[in-house]
């Protein structure tokens, strides 16, 4: 129930005419229900990171080992290999592929997967609000912008496995920790593997989101309670175990992202880190860096906007730390702390991981919530208007983001309809042409060398090189060998520039004046 006795609410009439109905901000869950409807008809596309998730799965549904992309052998291109996957967590293909393995296509997977995924996860943020005993003006305005900003919105176009399975995941994760450090130790260190688990399962990054969650969580309880209580302790023991089964059984596999080669000094990582944590959960800082017009890099929106959130910081403090808030602050300003040191500590020390707000998303959430707490503490009525109304636009401006790119998707018409998906680097023309080829000629196992791991989805039959994956993995790689048959299609522009001829002559034992060449629907392919 809302608690109608709050002051913010009894103060002013416009407030309480916002919670005119009990939980009425969940009704804001149906703006994702009608962009999943929207999706039946606009296929999402796959975006890179989990289309090679997908060329796991691909090789596990044709009976290849677990998280492994089995793909031809440099060695001698007839036979396969398998390589564990270690870059990405297996949840963001796991999850959609159990509604492919119970027969859907993969469109209708995918776009199951995003709205049960932002479902739960908003739903999941509103009990953490809810869990603070915040305003009703507080909880219809954090509900409206949870599912209106872009980064929801956009998840209905792209499927990003990873970040829509640790957006449902980490707010349900910091509710049951919360929840477990005050009952029986055996319960908190049950609670604390299992969120553990699921973190990683979602994605890597939500073993960082785990940690953020135990020290702050010990931190508050030591200091509330004065004293180790033994759920902390089991807590402590649940993450020992967490970081030695991950060391063991992962890290040894092979290598992740966040694995760097040595410390480099830079103020660019401390001050994006600090404008991520404070303004990724409204997309602010994705939004001044998206709009190609304003032309400012990384490096000069970290530099115009990290003293500005420093100072941001500060005033919610301030506003905070006299309140009935007060333990929340402590709580949420810890979790954002951890999560922008070890963030910062990574790129310092050369991890392969992109400046980009999403790897914020959870600190810049709990930040936003602190923020609507600490706005909803003034007694001027212009600061809330004031609030609300940046959080409509952001809102509105997410919604019509997702209706023009969904506009131009359409227009585009790239539909792989046998999959359900866009394709938005090979054209289902080329696909067409071929899956024909195959059909026609009876080839058993081909070799298609493609520039995007999603069109594997839409070749059958064929034994995928997907050359991004490789060159992350093998740069400078030769093939040797020959086949029964290869593919290799490339975008025009690489035939013009050099990275095909790069590409032809990596197999040395195909004779590079006897690739045959056909030009479709701008592609290139090249076969022999």
């Amino acid at each position: 129930m809302v608690d109608w006795t709050n002051n913010s609410d009894a103060i002013k009439p416009w407030a309480k005419w916002i919670g005119f109905c009990d939980n009425s901000y969940y009704l804001f869950l149906l703006i994702p229900t009608i962009l999943f409807l929207v999706s039946l008809y606009v296929p999402p596309t796959i975006v890179s990171d989990s289309a090679v998730g997908f060329l796991a799965l691909r090789s596990m549904l044709e009976g290849g080992p677990f998280n492994s992309i089995t793909s031809p052998d440099p060695a001698n291109i007839a036979y396969n290999v398998a390589t564990f996957v270690t870059f990405w967590s297996p949840g963001q293909y796991l999850v959609p592929g159990l509604f492919i393995w119970l027969g859907t296509n993969y469109g209708l997977a995918l776009s199951l997967t995003t709205l049960i995924a932002t479902l739960v996860g908003v739903l999941g943020w509103i009990e953490v609000a809810r869990s603070f005993h915040v305003s009703s003006y507080v909880l219809f305005v954090f509900a409206f912008g949870l599912t209106t900003f872009p980064y929801v919105t956009q998840r209905f176009l792209g499927f990003w496995g990873g970040e829509l399975l640790l957006f449902a995941t980490a707010p349900w994760s910091l509710y049951a920790m919360r929840w477990s450090a005050n009952k029986p130790a055996i319960l908190c260190f049950t609670i604390s593997l299992l969120s553990a688990a699921l973190l990683f399962f979602a994605k890597l990054t939500g073993l960082i989101v785990f940690a953020t969650n135990v020290v702050a969580i010990s931190l508050l309880t030591i200091i509330i309670q004065r004293r180790l209580r033994s759920s902390i302790i089991a807590m402590w023991a649940a993450s020992v175990i967490a970081a030695l089964c991950f060391t063991i059984f992962w890290l040894a596999r092979g290598p992740v992202a966040a694995d760097g080669s040595a410390f480099s000094f830079s103020w660019l990582p401390i001050w994006f880190s600090v404008t991520g944590v404070a303004f990724s959960g409204i997309y602010g800082l994705a939004l001044l860096l998206g709009h190609s017009w304003l032309q400012i890099n990384s490096e000069l929106a970290s530099e115009l906007l990290g003293p500005v959130a420093l100072l941001l910081m500060v005033w919610v403090w301030f506003q905070l730390r006299h309140t009935c808030y007060r333990n929340m602050a402590i709580l949420l300003f810890v979790i954002i702390l951890v999560h922008a040191i070890i963030l910062t500590g990574l790129w310092l020390h050369g991890a392969d991981i992109p400046f980009e707000d999403r790897h914020f998303r959870y600190a810049g959430i709990l930040f936003f919530l602190l923020l609507l707490t600490a706005v909803d503490q003034r007694r001027v009525p212009l600061a809330k208007g004031l609030a609300c109304s940046v959080v409509i636009l952001l809102g509105v401006y997410g919604v019509r983001n997702y209706a023009t790119f969904a506009s131009v998707q359409m227009r585009a018409g790239d539909y792989d309809l046998i999959n359900g998906i866009s394709q938005d680097v090979v054209t289902p023309v080329v696909l067409e042409h071929m899956r024909a080829e195959v059909t026609q000629h009876n080839f058993q196992h081909p070799i298609a060398v493609i520039p995007s791991a999603s069109a594997a989805i839409s070749l059958p039959r064929f034994r995928i090189i997907y050359f991004g994956w490789e060159r992350r993995l093998r740069a400078g790689i030769k093939w040797a060998g020959r086949a029964e048959k290869i593919f290799v299609i490339v975008p025009e522009e690489m035939g013009l520039n050099g990275e095909a001829e790069a590409i032809l002559r990596s197999f040395t034992d195909y004779n590079f004046d006897n690739w045959n060449q056909l030009n479709l629907d701008g592609m290139i392919i090249y076969c022999q």
